[in-house]
């Protein structure tokens, strides 16, 4: 009885020791377990809190294709009537080109006409010369036989006679071919000569009209293109300020000639005084080229964005406040970066990497768990 009371009291022990180590495990799992639930509580609440911020951004979702479709049936519209345009400008350049073709080649026949016009005019006037040449010697000759109509013929010797016939037809040889028809040739030609005045002046009306065209067509090319340029250039500024915390504008280069005019970018990153893109470091040109490409982005939206690693030269506080702007603009952009903080804004992360020379591709979305 001793030694089992000895065995007993041994194993009493034991679970004593076992029963005190579980009250030990049990005390720190009901810890382990508040803590839990701590943790819980406080994820739920974050979780209902991101879920109101993803309905909020839901609704703004809605409004905003709303106002893309309203732009995209706008864009449409315009670009119907920019295609009409051009249409209609490319007639009438055909137009314009036929034209002075015919222009060039009624020149040519009228310069033809217009030579043979001044030879005409010139065997005329020598035809008129001659003509009064011959009627000043019928003058001549009837006022000499007038003197002698009163007077009887009287014989004279043949060789006389034969020597008087010779020197008339001499005479008569000396007048020349005379051309009966010249005076019709030249009404005919010179009635040609009207019509194709006639066609040169309805050529020069129909050419100003579409001169007049072409200043219309030009005069509202200026002002969609100067709708253009200063949507874009307050749009820059506002996004610049916003990323660079300093000032920014866009220029032209030749205002008064905008077709031949180049676009110039003036900043002032940071507080540091006014640089053009060239003379900024390599930061502070990819904030500014990241605002010029936001700015028309915010104009005319593009279904979506690739871009090759634009936050390379960017420190840790600009990459958050490009990412911010990205996310914020309402556009889809395909990034390749490095930059982790850029990568915590994304909706969607696909990441490559090799693996005994294979490149091995892993994407995780965040979509749901995450407002960005």
């Amino acid at each position: 009885m001793k030694k089992r009371e000895d065995v007993n009291l041994d194993y009493m022990g034991e679970l004593k020791d076992k029963k005190r180590d579980i009250d030990i495990s049990h005390g720190k799992l009901n810890e382990k377990g508040q803590s839990l639930k701590s943790q819980v509580s406080e994820l739920e609440e974050k979780l209902e809190e991101l879920f109101k911020e993803k309905k909020h951004l839901t609704e703004d979702k809605k409004k905003i294709s709303s106002e893309l479709e309203k732009l995209k049936k706008e864009l449409g519209t315009l670009e119907e009537e920019h295609k009409d345009t051009a249409d209609e400008i490319e007639t009438y350049m055909g137009q314009k080109n036929n034209a002075e073709s015919e222009i060039m080649n009624l020149n040519t026949h009228k310069d033809e006409l217009a030579s043979e016009l001044e030879e005409v005019r010139e065997r005329e006037s020598m035809l008129m010369v001659r003509k009064a040449k011959i009627e000043t010697q019928i003058d001549d000759l009837r006022e000499e036989f007038e003197q002698y109509s009163a007077s009887e013929f009287v014989s004279m010797p043949l060789a006389k006679l034969k020597e008087k016939v010779s020197d008339l037809e001499e005479k008569l040889d000396g007048f020349g071919v005379v051309n009966l028809k010249a005076i019709e040739n030249y009404d005919i030609l010179n009635n040609e000569v009207g019509g194709i005045e006639e066609k040169l002046d309805t050529l020069k009306e129909e050419k100003e009209s579409i001169f007049d065209l072409m200043d219309k067509i030009e005069k509202r090319k200026k002002e969609v293109f100067m709708d253009c340029y200063v949507r874009v250039k307050e749009n820059f500024e506002e996004i610049f300020a916003e990323l660079s915390s300093g000032k920014g504008t866009l220029v032209l280069s030749d205002p008064e000639d905008i077709s031949n005019s180049g676009l110039l970018i003036e900043a002032s990153p940071g507080g540091k005084k006014l640089l053009h893109l060239d003379a900024m470091s390599g930061g502070e040109k990819v904030l500014t080229s990241a605002a010029f490409l936001l700015a028309i982005q915010r104009y005319k939206p593009s279904v979506f964005y690739v871009v090759d690693e634009l936050d390379a030269a960017l420190d840790r506080k600009n990459s958050m406040r490009l990412a911010r702007m990205l996310r914020d603009s309402g556009a889809q952009f395909i990034l390749v970066t490095h930059n982790e903080e850029i990568m915590k804004y994304a909706k969607a992360v696909v990441g490559v990497a090799m693996s005994d020379g294979i490149s091995q591709v892993v994407g995780t979305r965040f979509e749901g768990l995450s407002s960005n």
